[in-house]
């Protein structure tokens, strides 16, 4: 139960090039555990590179997708301004298109920018935290 159990795990750690199936390896790591964790130590920070290297990716699709939201609400705002000017004669860009509440323009051009920022900060921090330290 317990090899069936450490095959399956080094399996799910993505270790399929590594020969685990011949009894002389198995018991050979249940003989000498140390080389067993070493290579599941190696692995585990194989995956904890690759994960930085996610993050550190995650944060730059995120700056460019902010940048291109801000973007995008600066071309709409203008898009507005000259639909309003050009539709002035019915009352302009609200009463044209019937957007008007209680006699009030009402258009929401909502900003996420400053969650977009946040999250970004909060994905930096836990990627500086998984990089490996200086002091060891």
């Amino acid at each position: 139960m317990y090899k069936s159990h450490t095959l399956k795990l080094i399996t799910r750690l993505g270790m399929r090039n590594l020969n685990f199936s011949q009894p002389g390896i198995i018991v050979g790591l249940d003989l000498f555990p140390g080389v067993g964790v070493a290579i599941l130590s190696k692995w585990v920070n194989n995956i904890i590179d690759s994960l930085q290297v996610h993050m550190n990716l995650t944060v730059k699709g995120f700056t460019q997708l902010s940048l291109d939201v801000h973007n995008l609400k600066t071309v709409v705002a203008q898009q507005e301004m000259a639909l309003d000017y050009l539709l002035a004669y019915q009352g302009g860009y609200c009463s044209a298109l019937g957007l008007t509440v209680s006699g009030q323009c009402v258009i929401l051009l909502p900003d996420s920018s400053d969650n977009m920022t946040e999250i970004i900060n909060e994905i930096s921090i836990l990627a500086d935290t998984l990089a490996p330290s200086k002091n060891y």
